[in-house]
């Protein structure tokens, strides 16, 4: 069965998986050290299974014993304080996470995020956005990704209800907290400019090239964010970009494209 389906219940809460999860916090929170030195200038927070190169990727502790050992991985609960001092990161990312931690928690961890960042440094963050549901709910939206389901109620109840999902977020709602939060952002219209990959191994692997050999971090794009088939690089520039830094960007990107052969536009 289907994870998005009505009936599946492998994401339901059980008093068991409960306590199995608050019992694993506590014993690795007194085993784990309180602040951690990293050789890594980015943070992935709520890596899952996705972990990126030269990233300090961060998410919570092991809930199976063939996960323990997994290497580029820090083990941790993000509802309490990162591990890491002030400012120890050029940038940070965290893609579908803030939903699966109440508001509270989320806003904590905004202000953790923050805190470990060096000013100036940028904070990608994806949330599954309650506008998009709503449109399809009302029939205003026709994108590929809601083709599974088979009415709006189901996929509103996806997004509120499965997933272990906790919050419910929108672009209002998620600027307002960035604002508690104390990080800043640009007051305009989206400056993000996608480039069209269309398959998810080629999409990690030209992001993954980028940063281990030109150094340059665009933010690979999958599914479920996108639908499969649409998956893309974002770029994302702004006033800290120089003129050299976009042109160093854009023959990387060349070098990158010929080398693994992807789609050229037309």
């Amino acid at each position: 069965m289907d994870d998005h389906n009505l009936f599946f219940t492998g994401y339901q809460k059980k008093i068991k998986k409960m306590l199995k999860f608050e019992v694993i916090s506590f014993i690795g929170r007194i085993f784990s050290p309180k602040i951690r030195l990293s050789k890594n200038k980015y943070i992935q927070i709520g890596c899952g299974s996705s972990l990126k190169a030269n990233f300090e990727n961060i998410d919570f502790y092991p809930l199976k014993l063939k996960d323990i050992n997994i290497k580029n991985k820090v083990s941790h609960d993000l509802r309490y304080p990162l591990p890491y001092k002030n400012k120890s990161f050029y940038g940070a990312f965290s893609e579908h996470t803030l939903e699966h931690l109440y508001f509270g928690d989320a806003i904590n961890l905004l202000k953790e995020i923050n805190r470990v960042l060096i000013p100036g440094s940028i904070f990608r963050c994806t949330v599954p956005d309650l506008k998009k549901y709503v449109n399809f709910y009302e029939k205003k939206d026709t994108n590929k990704f809601f083709e599974k389901f088979d009415s709006g109620a189901q996929a509103i109840w996806n997004l509120t209800q499965n997933y272990q999902h906790l919050s419910v977020w929108d672009f209002n709602l998620i600027k307002e907290k960035l604002l508690a939060a104390n990080i800043p952002f640009l007051k305009t219209k989206s400056h993000i400019i996608p480039i069209i990959i269309g398959d998810s191994k080629l999409c990690k692997k030209a992001a993954d090239e980028l940063l281990e050999k030109y150094k340059v971090y665009l933010q690979p794009i999958n599914y479920p964010t996108v639908p499969r088939g649409e998956e893309r690089l974002r770029i994302t520039p702004s006033p800290l970009h120089a003129d050299q830094m976009i042109d160093d960007l854009i023959n990387a990107l060349k070098f990158t494209w010929k080398r693994l052969k992807l789609n050229k536009a037309a």
